[in-house]
């Protein structure tokens, strides 16, 4: 009889990956209970301060301070004041927006009104509109 031989495949290599700066904000905002989520068909007007990460999903007219990143969802809709240091806009802003980091409008998201960011991506599709100024 012949030997056998079997065959073992070598072992597939993982490829690290390398959080970016919001995703280890999110998590920690999570972790410490700093998170503020406002669901669909939810209305809410107001003061937002001291909130690592506000996720909207509904309706939010307030004035926000002192929020690091703001989270608009394709059915969210926000209006007034917003000061964070960076934003995801797939729903609509309307107002006074201030963007100390990065803005980001994917396809279908709106921002309109008065606009200042450091940076900003605007996919095909997303609007950006109003008085808008660059931070340096």
């Amino acid at each position: 009889m012949a030997p056998t031989t079997s065959y073992t495949p070598p072992p597939q290599r993982r490829v690290t990956e390398i959080p970016n700066l919001n995703t280890v904000r999110a998590s920690e905002a999570e972790n410490n209970g700093k998170r503020l989520s406002i669901g669909k068909h939810i209305k809410v007007s107001g003061e937002v301060s001291g909130c690592e990460r506000l996720v909207v999903e509904g309706e939010i007219n307030a004035t926000m301070h002192d929020v690091n990143t703001l989270e608009i969802a394709s059915c969210g809709r926000v209006g007034g004041k917003a000061d964070v240091d960076s934003a995801v806009v797939a729903g609509s802003f309307d107002g006074t927006l201030i963007v100390r980091g990065h803005l980001e409008i994917p396809q279908g998201g709106s921002v309109c009104g008065t606009i200042s960011y450091k940076s900003v991506t605007v996919a095909n599709g997303g609007k950006l509109s109003g008085t808008i100024t660059i931070l340096d």
